[in-house]
């Protein structure tokens, strides 16, 4: 059974923001039992805790608590099998020695920052068959130790920078960290990694950026920039250096990068051209500080399945550009500012392409669909000014919704309304989708 069919049979219910989920509590239930009875997790709940499992050779353990910390966990459970060990809550002293989980693969301390001490995590660099970890406090120095380790978690982590050490993990390949967490010199020793988020370039010395570049396997990177404080001739140096740092990256693997900048000097972090073009990018977001047009290197992504730009203005020369991406499943667009000739609409029609794009999501700009513009399209999410869009349509909310055959999902976030004025657009929407023949859902906010 597919992800979409069991959140319209209500199994898994999505939350506001379509990012993450929730069991129903039958489901959750349900669950819990078939892995009892497999052996596949031993779970010990509450305070005082309750050990839900059958078995006492434990294969996956999962330790979920309150704050209290006043209780003693339950004897007999043989740990030596163990493969994962999972703790959510407040344990402290009760936390079982990490030398009895001989064979574990997966760790988890994920939101345990506020008590976890050394001597919980002692022994920790005897895990030589880890491969995942998740921390919730400061690193110790026997991490370097885990040499097979493929996963490094620090978001929730509390800390001012990686240690050293972290650079004789060789073999790690994913890397996710907080954007106010330094990393140290040496990170081109580590040529596993693949993903790396979330880094705050604007921390790091112009030395390190240059090792990023360095690091040939990298295929997802998620990078953020904020230079308020940064003296304006060394701003405008560092941002060339991340720029080389991007145009080498772009010759290796990279598959994903995300750009999150506030910074005055528009996309100086970018090569400029962008040549040789990063061919083998299929998804690339940039945003908080918008561009002055989509860079004509973007049409040059063959490979490119979705984007996410933020820009100063668009038109006929934007929509060419992107509506001959020949893999772009997902486009979002999000207009800045007031640019002379953007006080008409935009007309989307046949001749601009987007042969496959399924998702659409455009703000800051009225839009027109025209009869074979993306042909496609299965969820659309408009940002409509509802003053603007009625005095362009003559009075009307007509957006062309009939020339999306293949709409499923419609989201609108209406602004810059009166009342009266919401309750006319909402109406005419409502009335564009029962006319329509797919009757897709609506969604007016």
């Amino acid at each position: 059974m597919c992800f979409t069919e069991l959140v319209n049979w209500n199994f898994i219910q999505l939350d506001k923001y379509y990012d993450k989920c929730r069991v129903h509590d039958i489901i959750l239930d349900f669950i819990i039992s078939v892995s009892i009875k497999e052996n596949f997790v031993t779970l010990v709940l509450g305070s005082p805790y309750l050990t839900v499992g059958t078995q006492n050779k434990v294969r996956r353990l999962s330790l979920q608590v309150g704050m209290e910390g006043n209780s003693v966990l339950p004897r007999g459970l043989i740990l030596s099998h163990a493969r994962s060990l999972y703790v959510f809550g407040h344990l402290e002293d009760q936390l079982p020695s990490l030398a009895e989980f001989r064979h574990l693969r997966v760790l988890s301390f994920q939101g345990c920052h506020n008590w976890l001490q050394t001597q919980n995590l002692a022994n920790i660099g005897r895990l030589f068959q880890l491969r995942y970890l998740n921390m919730g406090s400061e690193l110790p120095e026997e991490i370097g130790c885990l040499r097979y380790l493929e996963t490094l978690d620090v978001r929730s982590t509390v800390m001012d920078q990686l240690p050293p050490c972290i650079t004789r993990l060789e073999n790690l390949e994913h890397l996710f960290i907080h954007q106010s967490v330094l990393l140290p010199d040496g990170i081109a020793k580590m040529q596993s990694l693949e993903t790396l988020t979330k880094v705050n370039l604007s921390l790091h010395s112009s030395y390190l950026v240059k090792e990023l570049g360095q690091l040939k396997n990298l295929r997802e990177l998620i990078l953020r920039m904020w230079n308020e404080d940064m003296p304006i001739d060394m701003c405008i140096e560092h941002m060339k250096t991340i720029a080389s740092c991007l145009l080498q990256l772009g010759t290796s693997n990279l598959r994903h990068l995300r750009i999150d900048t506030l910074t005055p000097f528009d996309n100086l972090f970018l090569p400029d051209p962008w040549f040789p073009a990063p061919l083998k990018l299929q998804k690339l977001r940039i945003q908080d500080t918008p561009m002055a047009r989509v860079p004509c290197w973007v049409g040059s992504l063959v490979d490119l399945k979705q984007l996410h730009l933020e820009v100063k203005c668009f038109g006929h020369e934007e929509l060419c550009i992107l509506g001959c991406l020949p893999s772009l499943l997902q486009l979002s667009l999000y207009r800045s500012g007031q640019e002379a000739g953007q006080k008409d609409r935009l007309v989307i029609s046949v001749c601009y392409g987007f042969p496959f794009l399924r998702k659409f999501s455009l703000c800051g700009q009225e839009v027109m669909f025209a009869a074979g513009s993306m042909p496609r399209l299965e969820q659309l999410y408009l940002w409509l000014n509802t003053s603007k869009t009625m005095s362009l349509a003559n009075g009307g909310f007509d957006i062309g919704m009939r020339n999306l055959p293949c709409l499923t999902t419609i989201r609108f976030k209406v602004y810059r309304h009166t009342g009266e004025e919401f309750d006319h657009a909402k109406a005419a929407l409502e009335r564009a989708v029962s006319s329509h023949p797919n009757q897709p859902t609506l969604e007016v906010l």
